[in-house]
């Protein structure tokens, strides 16, 4: 089941670098933890996919990772992930508390990352009105990276997740950046006032 959710942007200010973008956790809390570690005060934003849609049953995973980052207050997007479980009521799924429910259904779809010097980074689980696509956003052409994504003339790169890959593809007006999963292989970048650096644990 695909629910049809409204795209929602939030805006996130960044005041300090370099700031720890990372995805695809997938209930990998040990992961999260260690960046915390690492980078203890840094601002830290997540694209999405907190949960695992194979993690069935007792959920205890689901709910361990929901709770932990509502309790941390890390910026998190909506993944393909959340838009199952947040919204389906199978058996699967119907023993994740109600306020965890609630906070999955009202994770954003992405986010604009605001840079002191008023440059701006957008962020999304995949694309802006679909979850759950694989193309590999590496070969879109330059007409489809611009119809795809909102950008604009201070716009530096747009970061996605979903991949389970990481690349960089600069179209010219803007970069394309898939941080990778850090689940998976570790993967998260860096993002400061000179760019953004791939990262592995």
């Amino acid at each position: 089941m695909r629910v049809i959710m409204e795209t929602r942007i939030v805006s996130i200010e960044i005041k300090e670098f370099p700031a720890v973008i990372f995805t695809d956790s997938h209930t990998d809390i040990q992961n999260i933890q260690s960046l915390q570690k690492m980078y203890p005060g840094n601002q830290m934003i997540c694209l999405g996919d907190i949960t695992s849609m194979f993690s069935r049953g007792a959920n205890d995973a689901n709910i361990r990772s929901i709770q932990f980052f509502m309790d941390n207050r890390i910026p998190c997007l909506m993944g393909n992930h959340e838009s199952i479980i947040g919204f389906e009521n199978s058996p699967d799924y119907r023993n994740i508390p109600v306020p965890q429910k609630e906070f999955l259904r009202k994770l954003p779809r992405g986010c604009k990352l605001v840079l002191p010097d008023n440059t701006n980074y957008f962020g999304y689980h995949n694309r802006p009105d679909d979850l759950w696509c694989f193309t590999e956003k590496h070969t879109l052409s330059r007409s489809e990276f611009l119809n795809t994504y909102p950008i604009g003339p201070e716009t530096r790169g747009v970061f996605i997740g979903h991949q389970h890959t990481n690349f960089v593809r600069d179209y010219g007006d803007a970069l394309l950046i898939a941080v990778g999963s850090l689940s998976d292989d570790g993967f998260y970048a860096l993002l400061d006032e000179g760019g953004v650096e791939f990262r592995q644990l």
